[in-house]
């Protein structure tokens, strides 16, 4: 696999993610979407908080991928711990945008902010924000 392009993950096209503008040149923040369907619903009828923990987690991922692979080593990202407060419920009709910012970006971690808000309409609405920490292992890091 070369490690210039970024595979997309199966969980990402299960549940609809796009990353908006995608480009590999590192960068301090980044954006998703997803459309949602019902399939993103839980039994009360609006998306699953698992939805936009997942959003989050798979933006963070990509961001902090995208800044420390620079063509000449192939760093694996993985989250240490996320911690996401929800503000409101989603109903099942619009559209979620998950807003990334890297805080930090160290030899072995790297710690993000997010932003969920929901569209609809003309309107945007704050529904949740998160803090994650995620660990960023060297190839050659494994083998010592």
């Amino acid at each position: 696999m070369s490690t210039n392009k970024k595979p997309v993950s199966p969980f990402l096209n299960l549940l609809g993610i796009q990353i908006v503008n995608p480009n590999l040149e590192p960068s301090k923040t980044a954006e998703a979407i997803l459309q949602i369907q019902e399939k993103h619903s839980q039994i009360n009828n609006v998306v699953h908080g698992g939805v936009l923990y997942s959003i989050c987690d798979t933006l963070g991922g990509y961001l902090v991928w995208k800044n420390v692979n620079s063509g000449k080593t192939n760093t694996l990202v993985t989250t240490i711990e996320m911690k996401m407060n929800y503000i409101a419920p989603v109903p099942v009709s619009g559209l979620i945008r998950a807003k990334a910012r890297l805080i930090h970006l160290g030899r072995r971690t790297a710690v993000l902010n997010f932003e969920v808000f929901h569209e609809q309409d003309s309107s945007q609405k704050l529904v949740a924000v998160a803090l994650a920490t995620f660990a960023t292992i060297r190839q050659e890091d494994e083998t010592q």
